[in-house]
């Protein structure tokens, strides 16, 4: 029997104005508009639908900047299998910079906060690994101003799709974190623009989220933002969900 044209379309219309109404939820966000002498170790994250307090290096200060060297900064945080997750950051890097400041997932979260050893910031694998992670430095670098990570530390370097930006000194820097599947998926944004991805054989020992530093005085981190985001549906499959439903409660109703 011929489903109605008009029916058909009325149901695949509130099927795809149902999907469209689920929200992404922001897991955490912090402004770093806090003190430049209170440390960041200890106190609460400022917003979102997780609670945690940060557990930091003692030259991390509320205002988002690292006064030490090689140190990081994060919070607890593991991947639900089936979720996406997109960490992101404002970070301004200073003049000169020939280190790096750095966002991303991470594996151990019992670090401790001390700060002073290169295994401290996400590029080594002792203390606290980056796990999906990304840094920037400034123009005036000579060595790459962006570089991508998938292991633990620096391992599994990823392969840019867009070349660096030696332009600018302020970035937008985002990573998502695909877990929806059986093998997890990365990818990597610089000012929206996407600049690598790569997957991971399986999944990732990742257990926390944050940021990192190379050197003292390298920058400021502002806006970090872990979001848990709703898929967008694809509108093939959802006009398919319409017409099988619709056909379906119309064969109920002949019966």
């Amino acid at each position: 029997m011929k489903v109605p044209s008009k029916l058909f379309l009325t149901g695949s219309v509130l099927l795809l104005a149902v999907a469209s109404s689920q929200a992404d939820t922001i897991l955490y966000t912090q402004a770093f508009t806090g003190g430049s002498a209170s440390a960041l170790n200890g106190s609460a994250v400022t917003g979102g639908t997780l609670t945690g307090n940060w557990i930091a290096g003692t030259g991390f200060q509320q205002d988002g900047v690292a006064t030490v060297d090689r140190t990081s900064a994060v919070l607890s945080f593991t991947p639900v299998q089936g979720n996406v997750y997109q960490l992101s950051s404002d970070i301004t890097v200073s003049s000169g910079l020939s280190s790096f400041l750095g966002l991303g997932f991470a594996d151990n979260i019992s670090f401790t906060g001390q700060s002073g050893a290169n295994a401290d910031r996400f590029a080594g694998t002792t203390i606290i690994a980056g796990y999906a992670w990304m840094f920037t430095t400034s123009a005036s670098a000579t060595t790459p101003n962006q570089a991508y990570f998938q292991g633990a530390g620096v391992g599994g370097p990823v392969t840019e799709l867009a070349p660096d930006n030696f332009s600018l000194t302020s970035f937008h820097i985002m990573i998502e974190l695909d877990a929806s599947g059986a093998d997890w998926a990365t990818k990597y944004y610089l000012n929206n623009t996407l600049v690598g991805s790569t997957n991971y054989a399986g999944t990732a020992p990742i257990d926390s989220v944050g940021f990192t530093a190379g050197t003292s005085s390298a920058g400021t981190f502002s806006n970090f933002q872990l979001v848990q985001v709703v898929p967008e549906p694809s509108t093939v499959a959802m006009l398919g969900l319409g017409f099988g439903g619709l056909t379906c409660l119309h064969r109920f109703r002949r019966r």
